[in-house]
């Protein structure tokens, strides 16, 4: 999972928060993923990579950015390389 809110997924990571409504959730997704074996990896994007992916504006309904319009996925996250190769 990529997000470009750092609290967020800082919270995934570490797995409490002191907002008893983050710490649910994030006990929700840890039990689901376990429950149907998923491996769940959060991750932080840049949010200027968010925009370019369209990511930011699906939840606004702005179908017409991104991986919405074809663009390739691994074109602005770059997963098979390392952090010095970017």
């Amino acid at each position: 999972m990529a997000t470009d809110n750092l609290v967020w997924s800082l919270i995934l990571n570490k797995g409490m928060s002191t907002k008893r409504g983050l710490t649910d959730i994030v006990l929700e997704i840890k039990v689901e993923c376990h429950k149907r074996n998923v491996f769940f990896h959060p991750f932080h994007i840049s949010g200027r990579r968010m925009i370019l992916l369209g990511f930011d504006g699906l939840s606004r309904g702005d179908l017409d950015l991104g991986i919405m319009m074809g663009m390739d996925i691994r074109d602005l996250i770059p997963l098979d390389k390392t952090a010095f190769d970017v």
